[in-house]
C-alpha cells in the first residue's frame, strides 16, 4: 500500500481503497489522510496508519475519489 500514492485537490480522506473478496464484497478499506499521522499515508477505519498491506497480482480493488482532479499512481510492478 505504501507505494500507491493519492494526489489531487482535497484528496486527504476523499480518495479510497477497498480490497474486495471473490464475490465482490469489501474486505478491508483505506483511505488517504494528511492530518492524522506525520506524513501523508493510508489510513484504516480507526485512523491508524496502515502498514504491511500487500496487494497481490488479481487481487479485487475498488478505488473511488470524490472529485475528477484525484489521482491514484500504482507503481509498476516488480518482477
Amino acid at each position: 500500500m505504501d507505494a500507491f500514492v493519492a494526489t489531487g485537490d482535497e484528496a486527504s480522506d476523499n480518495v479510497q481503497i477497498q480490497t474486495l473478496d471473490a464475490y465482490g464484497r469489501t474486505v478491508d478499506s483505506y483511505d488517504w489522510n494528511y492530518w492524522a499521522q506525520d506524513t501523508p499515508c493510508w489510513v484504516d477505519e480507526n485512523w491508524e496508519k496502515v502498514e504491511g498491506v500487500t496487494i497481490s497480482a488479481g487481487m479485487g480493488l475498488f478505488v473511488m475519489g470524490s472529485n475528477n482532479s484525484q489521482t491514484l499512481r500504482f507503481p509498476a510492478p516488480e518482477l
